[in-house]
């Protein structure tokens, strides 16, 4: 046999091979093979794939930048976003809270005040009700604004969260409202009726040259505590010296022509006794006050005591 390689042996198996048809097989690596059927479906698409980033290698890493950026944004840059404007609204809920609760004390000194039988001050608690009542007009604003709105694609969980912190604070200040509210109406009804049956001096025996004077000072005292009765703010606690007030106008103003003619005539004694009468009934309508404001003060120092409770829990849930 002649010396032959190894290719050069393959290339002659045709005609050595029974029935002269080599497999295909056998004949890879010769030179010779031909492919036996279809191309793999995987094949060709992997090798279209390839191409196709090969063909379009910078719009494909761009895509993939900007997904990934997307994709940052979206779980990074967005959430830290949504939890910054949630942080932004606590602290406002903090500030407000902070601010109400400054001016608690304020309003305590203010009822104490405006409480006291025998305070001739009471222009001093307005002041302080004033800056407690913005104050709860400020945490009632907050409390009701709607929750900050949001960009596209920022989560809502953190501002969500403000919820509870919302409703909270509308409760708070719906009671420093309801405080504030009728601490004024106290002040104002005491200034009101504090002008209100001024009695003039009421003298057992006059001068005929006095009695003119004398009956325009009781007219005029009331004109003033009719005009006076009339504003008087309702309250629950307050009405019953109203009533009390009312009826001891009405029966002045049937004691006045009855002690005039007694002055006028100089029937001093009926005058005197008609004069400690109306002293009487005025002196009726102040126990009735009195009466009215310590259950006020009681009433008021529970509500506040209630508040500064949520104040504490208002700070806790925002700190």
């Amino acid at each position: 046999m002649e010396d032959t390689t190894v290719i050069e042996r393959f290339e002659h198996l045709e005609e050595v091979w029974p029935g002269g048809s080599v497999p295909p097989h056998v004949t890879l690596g010769t030179g010779k093979e031909t492919w036996v059927g279809a191309r793999s479906p995987r094949r060709r698409s992997l090798s279209y794939g390839f191409e196709f980033v090969r063909d379009h290698r910078v719009a494909v890493v761009t895509t993939a930048v900007v997904a990934g950026l997307a994709a940052w944004l979206l779980l990074g840059v967005a959430p830290a976003i949504g939890e910054g404007i949630a942080e932004s609204r606590q602290q406002e809920f903090q500030a407000a809270y902070e601010n109400l609760d400054s001016t608690m004390a304020g309003a305590r000194g203010a009822l104490q005040t405006a409480t006291d039988p025998a305070s001739t001050n009471l222009s001093d608690a307005v002041g302080p009700l004033a800056q407690f009542s913005v104050a709860a007009i400020d945490l009632a604003a907050l409390g009701g604004a709607p929750l900050p709105d949001l960009p596209p694609l920022v989560p809502s969980r953190y501002v969500s969260a403000l919820q509870p912190i919302r409703d909270e604070a509308v409760a708070a200040a719906g009671l420093a409202e309801g405080v504030s509210g009728r601490l004024n109406g106290l002040v104002s009804y005491r200034l009101l009726l504090d002008s209100a049956f001024q009695l003039p001096d009421l003298p057992a025996q006059a001068l005929d040259s006095d009695l003119d004077q004398l009956t325009g000072e009781i007219s005029f005292m009331l004109v003033e505590t009719s005009d006076a009765l009339s504003r008087l703010p309702s309250d629950a606690i307050l009405d019953g010296v109203t009533t009390d007030a009312i009826a001891a106008l009405a029966r002045l103003e049937e004691w006045r022509a009855n002690y005039l003619i007694a002055v006028t005539t100089g029937d001093a004694t009926s005058a005197q006794a008609l004069a400690t009468e109306a002293t009487t009934w005025v002196g009726e309508v102040d126990a009735s006050m009195a009466q009215a404001l310590s259950e006020f003060d009681s009433w008021a120092r529970f509500e506040l005591d209630g508040l500064l409770v949520s104040i504490l829990e208002g700070l806790d849930s925002v700190g």
